[in-house]
């Protein structure tokens, strides 16, 4: 089948719009239907059928042409909203899944179909057409989404904070001293987001980058709902800082350092420092910070130094800041994409080198003077409700997907399911025809019950094409209200999308301790000064627990390479005494090896009981190791044999010949 097939004939070839005032021209007489169809170029036939269904008060739908949908128009729309309740409920379906479903859905229901049976699953054209029918759905790449971040964006943690910023801005505080403050990473080794031209079949694609694991730099960015942008602080991952880092940075950035490369409380309270000289902050001139709820920003000292300048600061809600910090809206986004493109093209014109910590200060400048515009603070900070102030700027439906996962329903599927009277009866639901035309309700029961199956949404489909949108139908879009009729029992089961595809219902959790969940809080109020007074204190008497145990765990180790050198001298001690000869009593029975002198040391020795030469060629023992007489002054020289019969072996291994010894 082609996909985009364009019609040759001239079948509804004729412009609709034109269609109200030929009716009005036949209805005053003006023209002849007749007429009016060669005046407006609309076949006759059509102007007569519109013309009956006007006379009798009927809706009236324009013909199509083209081949009729494979499910019918109530199928779709249960597909449609399927879809999108599982792309609120962060569990969206992806094209596969979505042919399978048809195919099932089709299957089951036994409507003729011409999907794949290998497969098991709807084609492209099938796909294709549905989007075409359902333009209010697109495909889309999604984000990562953490599930700290869905249950952590729900509807009471998100009031609290606008209550905080509420309280904050009651003594009318200038939208240009709202500023919003959060850190973001920069890697030296870049994302490959942008597709390239290469060959087609070749299997692998690749592009270059600096490393496979690379640095990470953190950047801290400031803004106001004004479009003011604080020159950012850079932190490299070293121990010295050197201005040299900071070369081709954007105008006032500042710098420093830590181990790990993140932000930590010392550094955080030099930027708070940095923002206060560059906005002027002081006790007149009142400033609303907003940040996250990160430790390094929760400090006694940070709270004194705002409180001494005039400094407020307002944390947002645990997990949120995807949804309501306007740096992470609007900023941070394109910041990211024009500083990794900045990379590839560094690369690109510097060939063979690497990006070290020492060029991220100047690809990151280029980067923040293309995407630092007015436009994106005043966006970002709109989008999040925060300024103008809008507590009410996200929907019921965005906060669903929390509510699924905490008490398994969302706050949609609340409002959608039917009321119910005092007697326990359930109000019907208004009857659902397609747009504009009227569907007679004894009709629909004597379809339901009629042989082969056919229901009143197949009659519906039949007339509507590949190309008709699906829209929904509210009751002003019906001629004549009908009473609704139960489907009798003679219908066949209908098998819905929820019964082959259902929601997830989230599994009940074991019972276990809870954490204490934080807050929005205004860090800088006078409750938070007695627990951040807490909190130091602990920390104190932390530090000094671990310093203790540290300078205990030193002594411990000098105490045991004392003791054991100590055990170390008394073992050479002990071993030196065993070292003592002492005279046995008997010879062992094979006396040790004597040493073999060399041919240079005894080639003039000759043995004194056999008179052979040492190294004599003809000696019958020349393999035998030769000794000597130990005595003093004694020239003796023996074969190793010859010695035990002309001498004796003391317990020293020394020897000694018969004449030494008388």
């Amino acid at each position: 089948m082609v996909r985009n097939y364009k019609p040759k004939g001239k079948r509804c070839q004729w412009n609709q719009e034109t269609l109200p005032q030929a009716i009005a021209d036949v209805q005053t007489k003006t023209f002849t239907i007749r007429a009016a169809s060669r005046a407006y170029g609309i076949p006759r036939a059509t102007l007569q059928d519109v013309m009956k269904a006007t006379q009798q008060n009927l809706g009236y739908v324009a013909g199509k042409i083209g081949r009729k949908p494979t499910l019918s128009l109530a199928f779709e729309r249960e597909l449609r909203d399927h879809a999108v309740k599982m792309n609120a409920l962060y569990y969206g379906i992806t094209k596969a899944d979505l042919c399978r479903l048809a195919y099932e859905l089709a299957t089951r229901n036994k409507i003729q179909h011409t999907f794949n049976e290998d497969k098991k699953s709807a084609g492209n054209d099938w796909f294709s057409g549905f989007l075409r029918r359902n333009p209010d759905l697109t495909m889309r790449i999604p984000e990562s989404t953490s599930m700290s971040r869905v249950i952590g964006f729900r509807r009471s943690e998100i009031n609290h904070f606008f209550e905080n910023l509420t309280q904050v801005m009651a003594s009318g505080v200038d939208p240009g001293r709202i500023f919003n403050v959060d850190e973001t990473g920069l890697s030296t080794v870049q994302k490959q987001r942008d597709p390239i031209l290469s060959p087609k079949g070749r299997k692998q694609v690749g592009k270059v980058t600096s490393a496979e694991r690379g640095i990470t730099i953190t950047a801290v960015c400031c803004i106001s709902a004004t479009g003011v942008f604080i020159p950012p602080m850079l932190i490299f991952p070293r121990k010295k800082f050197l201005q040299k880092l900071l070369r081709g940075a954007p105008p006032g950035t500042i710098g420093g350092c830590s181990p790990s490369g993140w932000i930590n409380t010392e550094l955080f309270i030099t930027w708070l420092k940095h923002f206060i000289w560059s906005t002027g902050a002081s006790l007149e001139k009142k400033t609303i910070l907003l940040l996250d709820n990160h430790e390094s920003h929760i400090s006694l000292e940070g709270y004194e130094l705002c409180r001494s300048n005039g400094v407020i600061l307002v944390s947002f809600a645990p997990h949120t800041s995807h949804r309501c910090q306007p740096l992470d809206v609007t900023v941070y986004g394109p910041l990211k994409r024009a500083y990794y493109k900045r990379c590839a093209d560094w690369l690109k014109s510097n060939l063979g080198k690497r990006i070290t910590d020492e060029y991220v200060a100047e690809l990151f400048g280029d980067a923040y003077g293309k995407i630092a515009t007015v436009d994106k603070c005043i966006s970002g900070f709109r989008a999040a409700g925060i300024w103008p102030l809008n507590s009410g700027v996200f929907s019921d439906e965005e906060f669903s997907a929390a509510d699924h996962l905490l008490h398994g329903h969302s706050t949609e599927s609340q409002t959608e399911e039917p009321s119910t009277s005092a007697r326990g009866t359930t109000t019907p639901a208004e009857p659902v025809t397609s747009a504009g035309v009227d569907i007679d309700c004894t009709a629909v029961a004597a379809l339901s019950c009629s042989d082969g199956g056919v229901s009143a949404e197949s009659e519906t489909s039949s007339q509507l094409d590949s190309t008709t949108p699906v829209e929904p139908v509210t009751s002003a879009q019906v001629d004549i209200p009908c009473t609704p009729i139960a489907v009798s029992s003679c219908s066949p089961t209908r098998v819905s999308v929820n019964d082959i595809s259902p929601v997830p219902i989230p599994l009940q959790k074991e019972g276990k301790r809870k954490s204490k969940q934080k807050r929005s809080e205004v860090l800088t109020a006078s409750p938070m000064k007695q627990m951040l007074q807490e909190k130091k204190a602990k920390q104190e008497k932390k530090k000094e627990k671990e310093t203790k145990q540290t300078e205990r765990m030193k002594e411990l180790k000098k105490q045991d390479r004392e003791d054991s050198r100590k055990r170390k001298r008394q073992l050479d001690a002990t071993t030196t005494q065993a070292q003592v000869p002492v005279r046995k009593t008997s010879r062992p029975k094979q006396p040790p090896k004597k040493k073999k002198k060399s041919t240079a040391e005894s080639g003039d020795w000759i043995c004194s009981s056999c008179d052979v030469h040492y190294g004599d060629t003809n000696d019958p023992k020349r393999t035998e190791e030769w000794v000597y007489c130990s005595g003093a002054g004694c020239p003796g020289k023996y074969h190793l044999s010859c010695g035990e019969n002309s001498g004796v072996f003391d317990d020293d291994d020394s020897f000694v010949c018969k004449n030494c010894i008388c």
